[in-house]
């Protein structure tokens, strides 16, 4: 026996909607849409909210898979900032350091890129605020990359070379908003890191105003469902008899 209500699972109506947007789209924003859900399976956080969350074959922005979400972001955060207080040393530990840290950038890359396509649907537990988080941590993936590949290679006033983490990331932060510091970048290595971090920090830019249009166009579609007149239920005609 069927259910007795008519309402259709919200899953289904999102991934309904997906299908239709695809649709409208033109073959390559398609291609690159489809190529973008296929790099998602390499970012950590889609797997372990497949394996801890809500899975019905695909994901959606569920209560259970929001809080994995959430957790897994928290503890990633925590990790970023546990790295850039340790010194690597040796070829070794600086090369898992920049393993990991840049594997945390492609995932924030490739998850900001699903805002920016207006595929923020397939974002498990995005919300205006990620986007603040998700600059601390490219801010602290870019000042761990300069400890690990650059440690001599940004230079201030006097011959100064920036040694602390904090230095490398108020170096990292500056260049994100680009608003200068008072280091320079003296090698290869930190040139490259100082032209990604300003790269970031504009991608973010980007990621932050889609997701502000997207809230926007939600919160007027919200409006106009909730302001508009409900149409009361159909009479039958009044006949009359002689």
């Amino acid at each position: 026996m069927g259910p007795l209500s008519s309402d259709t699972d919200p899953a289904t109506d999102s991934a309904h909607a997906s299908t239709l947007l695809d649709d409208r789209r033109v073959p390559l924003e398609r291609l690159g849409t489809r190529l973008l859900e296929c790099l998602m399976r390499v970012t950590p956080s889609w797997w372990l909210t497949k394996w801890f969350g809500e899975d019905d074959g695909d994901l959606v922005d569920t209560d259970s898979n929001r809080r994995v979400a959430t957790v897994y972001l928290l503890l990633v955060t925590l990790m970023l900032v546990v790295l850039l207080w340790l010194d690597p040393s040796g070829t070794f530990w600086k090369t898992i350091f920049v393993i990991l840290s840049g594997w945390r950038l492609l995932e924030i890359v490739i998850v900001g890129l699903s805002v920016v396509l207006g595929r923020e649907d397939r974002v498990i537990g995005f919300r205006l605020v990620t986007v603040g988080i998700w600059a601390a941590n490219v801010a602290l993936v870019f000042a761990i990359l300069g400890h690990s590949i650059a440690t001599n290679g940004f230079v201030a006033q006097g011959n100064e070379t920036a040694s602390a983490p904090f230095d490398y990331l108020y170096i990292s932060w500056s260049q994100m908003l680009t608003v200068g510091s008072s280091y320079s970048a003296a090698t290869t290595n930190a040139r490259v890191l100082s032209l990604g971090a300003s790269t970031s920090g504009a991608f973010l830019l980007a990621v932050f105003v889609a997701s502000a249009l997207s809230h926007e166009r939600t919160a007027r579609k919200t409006t106009a469902l909730c302001t508009a007149p409900v149409a009361g239920p159909l009479r039958k005609p009044a006949t009359r008899t002689t």
